[in-house]
């Protein structure tokens, strides 16, 4: 995925996910994220977890762009990394 981020913790108060600026504005209109605290009108999506019940939505966003990202590569034609799993397919 050529060094593309896929996102980044803020400690446990802030993520923030680098995002096509329409999956972003999707995100907002549906109060799963909000528009980056510094970069409002990018596709930056900031998302602020208030407590342990919020983590599985934000690493649900993580994988979300982590694939976008894949599959943005996979049309490049670029060499990408074995499939991500939980080890929840085994069960």
């Amino acid at each position: 995925m050529r060094g593309h981020e896929i996102g980044h913790l803020h400690g446990r108060r802030m993520a923030d996910l680098p995002v096509p600026v329409r999956m972003r504005k999707e995100l907002v209109a549906e109060g799963k994220a909000e528009p980056h605290h510094v970069l409002p009108q990018t596709g930056w999506a900031s998302h602020y977890p208030r407590g342990a019940e919020d983590v599985p939505a934000v690493a649900e966003h993580f994988r979300l762009n982590y694939e976008h990202l894949v599959q943005k590569s996979k049309k490049r034609g670029e060499r990408v990394a074995p499939e991500v799993t939980t080890g929840e397919e085994a069960r």
